[in-house]
């Protein structure tokens, strides 16, 4: 890092010329880059006051860095009363005194040569913090009241509604007075006349800076910013002086002239070199103007100030400090490197101890009043070392003693010890020469020997001042050891604001043009958070013309032509680096098309729809899994497709080119993508694609919310379906062809695993029936016709019959979405229901209308429009109003909103006056939703995962040290217990069991063999269970069914209402969690319940009859316990949407594969599901090939875990290999992974390649695996009441136990003990071992209660 930052001045150095003129000193740029330099300890107090656990407000920072109002000034008004030669009758000099002004010692020349270079070189100090913009200067030396007034009023009206600055020097001159006046002089400069302040500021006008440079300044400040009047009162004071008829008479005539700006007296800032009662210094060592000298030559002065301060290891002339080489506009040289440490260090000292207000107000508003501002700080700690108090309007807080002085004081002792130590400080000249050109043209020695300017190098001279690598050092430092409590804060909305109103803006929006390829992959990251953070930059970025770096950035690490994008192989990281890079591109071009024509316009100009198309194909084609898999190319995949939908959105022209070159084709293709996130983001992007383009709205689509708002009919930005031109609603028969197409193919995908994908599928489909919606109310009324008194609508001449069927199956397919299991996607689907019926009784009510004009109105209806949606709908913050009954359907409250509003009946609605007697009538308003897919992650690019699980002393460190620790000691009490246990295998003991020699003649009472018997036996009655807790359920509902966790002590039951339990069998309590329920059809049952991801963050998994299945959130704390509140739905799909409604089926049988994340489902259907959880995807389905239903399901696989991260073994066939019961007895093995029919084997032991097995004869209650001993075995059971043990490698079972007499109902297998548990509906639960005997015998209702055994 530091060879990047150090500087070393050479001028042979050649660099970027973009950089160059980017990084040009800080007085030449109209902003000011200060963030190489930071206060660690303040920062790390701002960050512990702004940024608590709970960062919200950090995360909705509103953009402040923006000036509402930028200001320049235009003129220096310098008045001078320096009555050289003579000293003023209050002042009793010493000698010797002070004497140089600007740097020149006046006593060796005439009084008038002496005043006019004075004047001409406070005018060049002056002159060169303004660079840019060229001032206008006029002085008055030793002057009249009358040349005062005329030189204000002239330049304020020069000026107008600009910012004068007025210097005034009152060396000359008595001390300002008690009552507010200055002094100037008479006409024969023989006496001197008081001039009111008052009067003054009423001539300079407003806004003005003013820098008093005499003693006793202080007591002019009031003068200047109350609001006393302008007769020469100030506040209560009354002046010591009167004004004669002629002054009076001119102050009336002021009055008459009003400058441009009167109301902007408040905007004055005034700097003042002492305080009341205080005299300049005026030690020898300094300038007499040492106020003057801070703030015009800041870096002269803070260098002597700096040797005369350090004498012992500053050996030198402090005036051999004016032969440092270079020039101050330099950075390259050691002196304009000095200016550039000081401008940062004041620049960071005044934005940590002002307020973020003031500190933009003073030093980001203007160029000029920023600069003093800086040196008025070093005016500030020289003044006060001398005894004198700076004072200010706005009042400044004091900066002598702020600890980044310090870091000034280094850097200039290291250059100066520098320059010193290779003899540039010495008394030999014969390295410099003098430059005509950059020094003043003085004709006496003693004018030359006393002057700051620098000097030119006869040849290059090499220093290093390492201040800003150790500045970005300490701060990488700090980073990595101070222990931030919230990273969001060094990257969220909070420090990307404090980022921009320190002044980086211009600097990162200039270096887009920078050809240096080093820069950009940096640039691009930069430019991510500022649009994440301020989406108006947008504008900045298309004026600037740098589209065409980010389009040519989506391309990173793709090719390595001219050096751009070139990937490091030898990284670990580095092609995840190169997608990272794409991403980012890509969100930052979406962020510029958002809502802005203009940069739509532009990225078409430059191909962008192109790019992202060839981007999307390379993904078709490329069959490399970790592209498919890796989290950053699943998002780079999604922006890419973000981005297309938002070049699209509202944009007519670009739809039709999207369209012309085939790129819709590529986002058809990303439905199908492995991430359900891409699926979303494809479909999001076809629906703006095909929705129409409506006019543009002023409000930002990134509200984040969408109140309650009032549509007026009559409102500009609302529309009746009558009232849209046909070519409007239908361009052309080949946009109608591809927007039909591209519904038909979405419309496939309703029955996705993913509710997102699902839900943006659904939205797509509600902008083509907002956009068709006379073609869907025509529908509508053919589907309804048998059913209701809907009015016959002619479907559009324009479809096709092809196009006409395309667009009845995704009406079909939104009636489907309305019994969607996932409650915010049915509310949707209701919406748009809703909406074309809306349309459709609108058609009707204007039918009647007309009916009721020819005088055959049967019936009056009430009177309901409706709109297109005008906002982007939030999904959580929207607030929830309850319809009105009158409402046929609920609309809702996640995704949607509704509007009424009460409206006045006009002549459209009913153009008689013989229902003039209506009034007012409520108005329902129904909207299409809108999708906010491209809102949702926009916010969540900016947001980073301050989760640190490694730091144990954070919440998620605690939470994961927790879930160790628990998942450690149950993992090694199932080793313990299967070690303990497993010689109750019946193969264990087959091999264990002592051999008998052929001698033994009673073998059966072998010594050997009755001892290891003996030890079995009492192995088995170690495995008796006690009763551990007593659980009654409250409303005495019947329990369908148990599921333990197995890590926690928790019990969830499900009983006959499908109402879902938890019970806490240790602190003995219990909570009602949730309830599944079909809202479409309430009767169905949950006959499946699991736990998923039990060692950490646990969800509830239920199944129903009806082939849905939930998955539920929040049912855990992070410590274990129960939540307390009722559990959400995390997910929720149709995992068989051909399910068999029967209430004596099975119902939905599921088996969890953790290891994989794959769930297994089966039932009443005639096929089998395997649905990749992590996708939201279908991976493979099987046919069962038999008309009895699915009753049982396991898997031939066991993993045995030690703790998270690894295991000490697996026992079974393999992970995708399961086995399922089936109703008729019968049980089949399938493979996932293969999509083809289920194999079967039969009884014959000679036909491997059928795998069915057909021993039982009734029910199979359950079926479990077990790999105790090595042997790979499933048991099964039946509701005949026996038990067959099956090794999957032989066609028949291995052995047969008859448990239960009456019939089963329940069977269980522990997993890490030989041991199961059967029950019958008799009420009784036998503990048998592997070996078929009985251990235990259970009476579940002796107590009325449920009993929960441990084990």
């Amino acid at each position: 890092m530091s060879q990047h930052h150090k500087s070393s001045w050479n001028y042979e150095l050649k660099t970027d010329p973009i950089v160059s003129e980017v990084m040009q000193p800080i007085m030449e740029g109209e902003y000011f880059n200060k963030n190489y330099v930071f206060d660690l300890n303040d920062f790390r107090d701002d960050c512990a006051e702004r940024n608590d656990d709970d960062d919200e407000s950090a995360l909705h920072c509103q953009p402040t860095w923006r000036l509402k109002e930028r200001m320049k000034t235009t003129g220096v008004c310098m008045i001078l009363a320096l009555n050289v030669g003579t000293d003023p009758p209050d002042v009793s000099k010493p000698n010797p005194c002070a004497k140089l002004l600007c740097w020149l010692d006046p006593t060796g020349m005439s009084r008038a040569k002496a005043r006019d270079i004075i004047g001409e070189r406070l005018e060049e100090q002056y002159a060169k913090w303004q660079q840019r913009g060229k001032l206008r200067y006029k002085r008055a030396l030793d002057p009249t009241v009358e040349e005062t007034r005329n030189l204000c009023l002239t330049m304020r009206r020069h000026a107008k509604n600009e910012r004068l600055l007025l210097h005034f020097n009152g060396h000359g001159v008595p001390r300002p007075t008690e009552a507010a006046e200055i002094w100037v002089f008479d006409k024969g400069h023989t006496q001197y006349i008081p001039l009111s302040v008052q009067k003054l500021r009423h001539w300079i006008g407003g806004p003005t800076i003013v820098v008093l440079d005499c003693s006793n300044a202080g007591v002019l400040i009031p003068a200047f910013v109350s609001g006393s009047n302008v007769h020469g009162k100030v506040g209560n004071q009354t002046p010591e002086h009167d004004f004669n008829a002629q002054s009076s008479s001119d102050f009336r005539s002021d009055r008459a002239f009003k400058p441009s700006n009167t109301s902007s007296f408040h905007d004055c800032i005034v700097l003042c070199p002492c305080a009341k009662g205080e005299l300049l210094p005026m030690s020898p060592a300094y300038p007499a103007d040492l106020f003057t000298s801070c703030l015009t030559t800041p870096i002269p002065i803070a260098l002597r100030w700096f040797v005369r301060q350090n004498p012992l290891s500053m050996d030198i002339d402090p005036e051999s400090v004016d032969r440092i080489p270079g020039k101050i506009s330099d950075r390259k040289t050691p002196l304009g490197e000095l200016n550039w440490i000081f401008t940062a260090v004041t620049d960071t000292i005044a934005w940590n101890v002002l307020p973020s207000t003031l500190f933009q107000r003073l030093f980001r508003q203007d160029l000029l009043v920023a600069s003093m501002l800086r040196n008025f700080l070093l005016a500030d700690r020289i003044l006060r070392s001398l005894n004198c108090t700076p004072t200010s309007y706005p009042q400044l807080p004091s900066t002598a003693n702020h600890p980044l002085w310090q870091s000034w004081d280094l850097a200039v002792e290291s250059c100066l010890y520098q320059l010193i130590r290779d003899g540039h400080l010495g008394g030999s000249n014969s390295l410099y020469c003098n430059d005509e050109k950059k020094v003043y043209e003085m004709s006496d020695k003693s004018m030359r020997s006393h002057s700051p300017l620098p000097m030119a190098l006869s040849k290059p001279v090499s220093v290093t001042v390492p201040f800003f690598s150790e500045q970005l050092t300490a701060f990488e430092v700090w980073l990595d050891f101070a222990g931030i409590r919230n990273d969001n804060s060094l990257v969220g909305a909070w420090a990307v604001n404090l980022a921009l109103s320190v002044g980086i803006f211009p600097y990162v929006l200039k270096l887009l043009q920078s050809p240096v390829f080093e820069y950009r992959h940096v640039l691009v990251l930069i430019w991510a958070r500022i649009l994440c953070f301020d989406t108006s930059c947008q504008a900045d970025l298309v004026k600037d013309k740098a589209i065409p770096h980010f389009i040519n950035h989506l391309s990173w690490g793709m090719n390595n032509q001219r050096g751009e994008g070139t990937i490091d192989e030898e990284s670990p990281n580095a092609h995840e680096d190169a997608a990272i890079q794409r991403m980012t591109a890509a969100f930052i071009l979406s962020v510029i098309c958002l809502n802005f024509s203009s940069g739509q316009r532009e990225c078409l100009r430059q191909n962008l729809h192109l790019k992202c198309g060839e981007l999307l194909g390379i993904c078709e084609t490329n069959e490399d899994e970790n592209m498919l898999h890796h989290p950053v190319y699943i998002r780079s995949r999604m922006w890419l497709c973000i981005c297309l939908g938002r070049l699209c959105e509202n944009n007519t022209v670009v739809q039709n080119e999207v369209f012309a070159k085939g790129i819709h084709c590529r986002l058809l293709s990303r439905l199908d993508d492995y991430s359900p996130q891409v699926g979303a983001a494809a479909a999001y992007a076809l629906g703006l694609l095909i929705r129409v383009a409506k006019k543009r709205t002023s409000s930002s689509s990134l509200s984040g919310s969408a109140s309650m708002t009032s549509i007026n009919s009559k409102d500009p930005q609302s529309y009746r379906m009558n009232d849209i031109p046909q070519e409007v609603m239908y361009p052309d028969r080949h946009r109608i062809h591809s927007d039909t197409l591209i519904a038909h193919r979405l419309s496939k995908e309703w029955s996705a695993g993913s509710p997102l994908f699902r839900c943006e599928v659904l939205l797509a489909l509600g902008c083509l029936i907002e956009k068709y919606s006379m073609a869907f109310a025509s529908i509508c009324c053919q589907k309804n016709q048998s059913t209701s008194h809907f009015c016959s609508i002619p479907m559009p001449h324009v479809f096709d019959s092809e196009q006409s069927s395309m667009l009845y199956d995704v009406w079909d397919v939104l009636l489907k979405f309305t019994n969607d299991p996932y409650p915010q996607i049915s509310n949707i689907a209701f919406t748009i229901h809703d909406f074309v019926h809306t349309l459709v009784r609108r058609i009707e009510r204007q039918n009647n209308t007309n009916e009721f004009q020819d005088g055959h109105l049967k019936e009056q209806t009430s009177p309901i429009s409706f709109t297109p949606l005008n906002e982007i709908v939030d999904n959580e913050n929207n607030s929830s109003t309850k319809m009105p009954s009158t409402v046929r359907r609920n609309v809702s409250d996640y995704f949607t909103r509704w509007t009424s509003q009460k409206i006045e009946n006009d002549s459209e609605n009913f153009n008689t006056s013989n229902h003039s007697n209506v009034g007012r009538q409520m108005r329902y308003v129904y909207s299409i939703p809108m999708s906010c897919f491209g809102q949702r992650q926009h916010s969540n690019f900016g947001k980073v995962d301050r989760s640190d699980e490694n730091d144990f002393v954070s919440k998620a460190g605690a939470i994961k040290s927790y879930r160790l620790k628990r998942n450690n000691i149950a993992h090694k009490y199932a080793l313990k217990l299967m070690r303990k246990f497993e010689e109750l295998s019946p193969s264990v003991q087959d091999v264990r069991r002592p051999k008998l020699s052929g001698n033994d003649s009673f073998a059966n009472e072998s010594p050997p063999l009755l001892k290891y018997e003996r030890r079995i036996q009492n192995i088995k009655r170690k495995l008796t269970f006690k009763q551990c807790a007593l659980i009654k359920n409250e409303d005495g509902a019947t329990a369908s069914f148990l599921r333990f966790h197995s890590y926690e002590p928790v019990l969830a039951t499900c009983d006959e209402n499908s109402r879902i339990y938890l019970y806490d069998y240790e602190q003995r309590y219990n909570h009602l969690a949730c309830k599944h329920v079909c809202k479409n059809n309430p009767s169905t049952r949950v006959t499946t319940m699991r736990w998923i991801n039990e060692q950490s963050s646990s969800l509830l998994l239920t199944g129903a009859d009806n082939g849905v299945v939930n998955l539920w959130d929040k049912v855990l704390e992070s410590n274990g316990y129960i939540h307390q509140n009722e559990s959400k739905i995390a997910a929720a799909f149709n995992a068989a949407p051909d399910m068999i409604n029967n209430t004596r089926g099975s119902g939905l049988v599921t088996e969890w594969q953790q290891e994989n994340g794959n769930l297994l489902v089966g039932g009443d259907s005639p096929l089998l599901r395997c649905w990749d959880l992590n996708r939201e995807h279908l991976v493979s389905s099987f046919e069962s090939i038999t008309d009895s239903c699915m009753t049982a399901m396991t898997r031939g696989w066991d993993p045995l875990y030690l703790d998270d991260s690894k295991n000490i073994g697996r026992t079974g066939i393999g992970p995708n290999i399961f086995v399922s019961g089936f109703g008729n007895g019968s049980m089949k093995v399938f493979d996932i992974r293969s999509n083809k029919k289920a194999i079967e084997r039969t009884a014959q032991r000679r036909k491997p390649r059928l795998m069915k097995y057909s021993e039982h004869s009734s029910w199979i209650v359950n079926l479990f695996f077990t790999g105790f001993g090595g042997n790979y075995e499933v048991m099964s059971g039946c509701v005949a009441g026996y038990i067959k043990v099956w090794d999957l490698r032989y066609p028949l079972s291995c052995r047969t136990i008859d448990v239960q007499r009456s019939q089963m109902t329940a069977l269980a297998g522990h997993n890490r003990v030989p041991i199961f548990a059967s029950g019958s509906h008799t009420q009784y639960i036998k503990l048998s071992s592997f070996d078929g005997d009985t251990n235990q015998v259970i009476r579940t209702h002796e107590n009325e209660g449920t009993l929960v055994s441990d084990g």
